[in-house]
This record gives structure tokens, sequence and C-alpha cells, in this order.
């Protein structure tokens, strides 16, 4: 007679901990785990929760909500088709029936979050945000609007991962659940800019659109400069403004010129010499972004320092 052997691995305290775990099962794609628990964010007794199953580790179990979750005891939770299922629900102690549901999907509201700068808390547009589920998948790709903003589709019961990219700053990718939610708003770390023996290398400095004046988060690019430049005293900085090439080749001249000079006294307003600072402004001779007049809102505010 041919014998059996059977090695039992515990799944790890995001599954189970000090106390007891029930009635464990699996969805047919093999991607979450369904069990009763009394250990984990408990509603009452024993409650279902939900593991999403990852490269082979099964991450935090989240609780599946009052819909399902009593006050008393819920066990047996049994998926038979991706929204139908069977439980076993206590009405009276040691009673339990067994109930079937249904589970009904409601379109999910966006929930606004706003990406600032850490230290001042500047809103920053433009940023890059990319809203993952816990495989991977990417759930939606949005940018962030001139204030900032951006709306995320946040389902419940769920683990997302959330990166967020902008020139000039440190990406940010974090984790989080229903539970554990984002921090609101999104702060982004500036990072250091490079300096080479003929340039300093920031992100594109922005105007407000058709004038000189800089935007909030540019002024703190700007701010990079002013730092290098005080550590670096015998340095001297030449500042090339360009425009898009729509509109009058004259408007876009003296429109290059003016944000130049823009450029020139906030560097000069925050101490530094106007000796160490020259700038032109080239119009649409030397277009920063050829976009053949159809430029984006984001490329008319764009020029190079």
């Amino acid at each position: 007679m041919k014998r059996l052997s059977c090695n039992l691995k515990n799944l790890g305290s995001n599954i189970n901990p000090k106390e007891d775990e029930k009635f464990p099962n699996t969805t047919k794609d093999n991607k979450y785990l369904f069990f009763s628990s009394k250990g984990h964010l408990n509603t009452g007794g024993f409650d279902v929760f939900k593991s999403s199953i990852v490269n082979n580790e099964y991450l935090t179990a989240l609780n599946l909500g009052t819909s399902i979750n009593t006050r008393k005891d819920d066990q047996a939770f049994i998926l038979v088709d991706e929204d139908k299922g069977y439980i076993s629900s206590e009405k009276a102690p040691g009673d339990f029936d067994i109930l079937k549901f249904k589970i009904n999907r409601y379109e999910t509201p966006n929930k606004t979050y706003q990406v600032v700068e850490k230290e001042t808390l500047t809103p920053l547009p433009n940023a890059k945000v990319v809203l993952k589920d816990e495989f991977g998948n990417i759930v939606s790709e949005t940018i962030a609007n001139d204030k900032g903003e951006i709306k995320l589709p946040l389902n419940p019961i769920s683990y997302n991962t959330i990166l967020v990219n902008k020139e000039g700053y440190l990406p940010v990718e974090t984790m989080f659940t229903s539970e554990n939610i984002l921090s609101n708003p999104i702060k982004l770390e500036q990072d250091k800019p490079v300096v080479t023996e003929d340039a300093i290398v920031i992100e594109s400095i922005y105007f407000e659109f058709n004038k000189a004046t800089i935007t909030k988060e540019s002024q703190l690019s700007l701010n990079k400069i002013v730092n290098v430049l005080n550590e670096y005293p015998e340095m001297k900085l030449a500042i090339g403004a360009h425009t898009y090439n729509k509109g009058s080749d004259k408007y876009n001249m003296v429109l290059s010129q003016k944000r130049a000079k823009s450029t020139v006294d906030y560097l000069t307003a925050k101490g530094i010499s106007k000796e160490r600072l020259t700038y032109k402004g080239y119009g649409e001779s030397k277009p920063l972004i050829d976009c053949g007049g159809k430029c984006t809102a984001e490329e008319d505010q764009k020029i190079d320092v």
C-alpha cells in the first residue's frame, strides 16, 4: 500500500494571528483566499476576510464589511460564481443558517486628492499619476490639474499602488487599502539639481499663460538655482527663454524677453547679484517645443532656464 505524506506550512501572520481561523477557500483563478477569523479587524465573533495572493504571498486580510459580516459569527463563505455564493451565519448562540448572497456592483465614485510640494505644500500641477491593483494591472492614469488635483477610482476591500512622478521631484510609490487609506495631500520631495561644468540642470520653468508671471511651483524650482549660486559664489548664469511657435514673431520675442527678465528679477530678489546673471529671450526662433502651433496649455507655459 502506498503511503501519502503532506507538508503543512503556516500561511503567516497576515492570515493567522493568535485567534482562530476557519473555512479557507480560494477563487477559481487562485487570486484570492477567503476565510473566517476572530483575529483581524472584526465586527463580531467570526468575520469573513479576503486576502490577495500575489507571487505566492498572502497580503494582509481585509474584512468583507457589514453587508456580509454581522455582530455574530459568520463562517464558510463560498463563491460559486463571480457574484454569487453561500455563507453560514449565526442567528442565535450555536444556531446557524445557510444563506445565499448576490454581490451588487456599483460604480465607485472618484475621490479627489492633491499633489503638493512636501515642505511648502504648494500645489503641483502636471504630476503624472498611475494607479495599479495589487497584481500590477493599471486601474487609471491621470495628470494633476492646475490646482494639483487628481481624481482616483478607489474600489472597496482592495489593495492599490499609486505611482506619482513629476519633473524635478523624487517619485513616490506607495501601497494602500480601503482600511489603511492613502494620505491626502500626496507630498513630493524636490530632487536636487544637477550641476555640471557649464550648466545647472533643473526642471522646466513655468509661467502663467501668456504672461511673464512665474508660477508658484516654479518659484520652488528657481530656489534650487539660488541654493547652487550661493554654494558656488564665483558661478555666473545665462538664462535663455523660449516660447512656442504660435502667434506673431514679434509678440513671442517680447514675451520671451519678459519671461527671461522675470526670472532674473526673482533671483536677484533672493539675493543673487545682477552681475552674475545674463538673460536673453529667443522668442520662437529657437522654440523649446516645436508643436506646430498646436501647443497644449502645459507647453504654452514652459521655458528653459
